[in-house]
């Protein structure tokens, strides 16, 4: 009966800390906002269906590639509007599509 005890207590240990981490955000915005050029625009088909990559080039981030909505169609030359994001435990930052255009106004988009 006594690893039994130990068993379930382990397993209510493992539960409670599975429900903390999912409330704990471990990806947090911050107000930062970065333009890149588009050099490229791949839209890739698979089993699960399509995925559209944008191939990026930044003055200080150099050449990257980001996910974007398959819905969403921006032209090669065009500027990218992106959102900065921060891990919290590794302090990495990461990048999110805000939207596309044409032209560049101001620093904004």
């Amino acid at each position: 009966m006594k690893p039994l005890k130990a068993g379930l207590l382990i397993l209510s240990f493992g539960c409670i800390a599975l429900v903390l981490l999912s409330r704990y955000p471990l990806t947090t915005t911050t107000e930062n906002k970065i333009t890149a050029i588009i050099i490229a625009n791949t839209l890739t088909q698979s089993l699960d269906g399509h995925r559209r990559y944008l191939t990026l080039e930044h003055s200080e981030l150099g050449t990257f590639r980001l996910g974007i909505p398959a819905t969403t169609d921006c032209q090669v030359d065009d500027y990218a509007l992106l959102r900065e994001l921060s891990n919290q435990l590794t302090q990495a930052r990461s990048y999110q599509f805000i939207s596309c255009s044409a032209s560049l106004e101001n620093g904004k988009l």
